[in-house]
């Protein structure tokens, strides 16, 4: 039971990531696209009611990854202990850029109505989110490497 709960809460942890950053890319460069042709007031309707949708799901994908991510790394911190340096560093800059794209998430997602600073907000959002999925499959190699090989007690001379 305990392996299908881990694996059930990495699978909605990849899923959540995979939908905010889904959601980001085509706010940043689909939308815009997609509503050039519309007049200014059917493009403002149109931006407004997407960002409405859209602050849902960002809310929604957030609580996942922080209920999920609390306990994916609750599950492997016995591992974590074990290559403290290594692991430290890239678990601990992956939390750091993960908190920075979740307040420039929530950020970019205030009110109905797109500001002038909405675009390079929703950018920088991009950006955070896909260096943390990056650090995410460092962490995860490193952690995979800790596993796989035995660890000796550290010797003072």
């Amino acid at each position: 039971m305990e392996a299908a709960i881990a694996i059930i809460s990495r699978w909605l942890h990849v899923s959540a990531a995979a939908v905010l950053i889904g959601g980001v890319f085509a706010t940043l460069l689909v939308l815009p696209a997609a509503l050039k042709r519309l007049d200014e007031p059917r493009r403002d309707a149109a931006l407004a009611g997407w960002r409405r949708a859209l602050r849902r799901t960002v809310h929604i994908a957030l609580a996942v990854l922080l209920i999920s991510g609390t306990y994916n790394t609750a599950v492997v911190w016995s591992v974590y202990k074990s290559q403290r340096a290594l692991l430290h560093a890239l678990w601990g800059t992956h939390v750091l850029l993960a908190l920075l794209a979740l307040g420039s998430a929530l950020l970019s997602m205030a009110g109905d109505a797109a500001r002038p600073w909405h675009r390079k907000w929703i950018a920088a959002t991009l950006v955070l989110l896909l260096a943390t999925a990056a650090t995410a499959s460092g962490t995860k190699w490193a952690r995979d490497r800790a596993q796989a090989r035995p660890t000796e007690p550290a010797r003072i001379p």
